[in-house]
């Protein structure tokens, strides 16, 4: 297998596998989607969504195949709501989430049934319930260098 990957502009990657090609598309938050939550609905699977450094105030779902890639694990961060409501839940596979601080959730990120994910160079803080990461039904996914804080449980 030959995977060839064409960079025309910072807005549009082209992959070529074998005789397909597939586009994939960079999202940015806050230049596209004011929100992440917006940018997770309005992406395809295989989309990159890239986040600025800022306080996201939200609960994200994420429910298809996309890379969350923070800007900086210090200043991109994402608050979620507190109580018993997951910062980021993951129901999708091939998911990777990296270069983020996330806090104030049952659980920072939530990997629910969920194969083949990659989590990896976040700051997880001050989730209260369970952990920085739960996994839950979920296989074969990578979890390295993420840092937990300020919490009841770890990683």
């Amino acid at each position: 297998m030959i995977l060839i990957v064409f960079v025309t502009s910072l807005s549009n990657v082209r992959l070529m596998l074998s005789h397909s090609v597939m586009s994939l598309a960079i999202i940015r938050v806050p230049e596209d989607y004011s929100t992440i939550q917006a940018a997770v609905n309005a992406a395809s699977s295989g989309d990159i969504i890239l986040v600025a450094p800022d306080v996201y105030y939200e609960n994200v779902v994420v429910n298809k195949s996309v890379r969350i890639v923070g800007e900086n694990s210090i200043n991109t961060v994402v608050e979620g709501a507190g109580g018993f409501l997951d910062t980021i839940l993951v129901s999708a596979d091939y998911v990777e989430i990296t270069g983020l601080t996330v806090r104030n959730g049952r659980a920072g990120i939530w990997l629910n049934h969920s194969n083949h994910s990659n989590i990896h160079g976040n700051i997880l803080t001050e989730n209260t319930y369970w952990a920085g990461i739960v996994l839950l039904y979920s296989n074969e996914n990578t979890i390295t260098s993420n840092t937990a804080v300020n919490m009841e449980g770890e990683i």
